[in-house]
């Protein structure tokens, strides 16, 4: 099981067992989630596609920034040292 019982700032660190590790999290915006979103919505339509108001990943890209601040999209990065890797 994976719990997240620290949430500071833009980092969050989710433990798995006795693991843990600092994550740094930027949510996407200006357009940038859109594709991320579309994605979202090809996998998983069936099981989520009601909570998206008829919004498809075939959608334009318009609809899809109309449903994004409701369903936020982070760029997730590890952090070591003080220092985010990954990006």
């Amino acid at each position: 099981m994976v719990t997240v019982p620290a949430v500071r700032g833009n980092t969050v660190s989710p433990t798995l067992g006795a693991v843990g590790v600092e994550i740094a999290t930027q949510e996407l915006s200006d357009g940038g989630e859109t594709p991320v979103l579309r994605a979202y919505l090809r996998k998983w339509k069936t099981g989520v596609g009601g909570f998206f108001d008829g919004v498809s990943a075939d959608s334009e890209a318009s609809d899809c920034q109309r449903m994004a601040p409701n369903h936020p999209v982070f760029v997730l990065a590890e952090v070591e040292n003080g220092d985010e890797r990954g990006r």
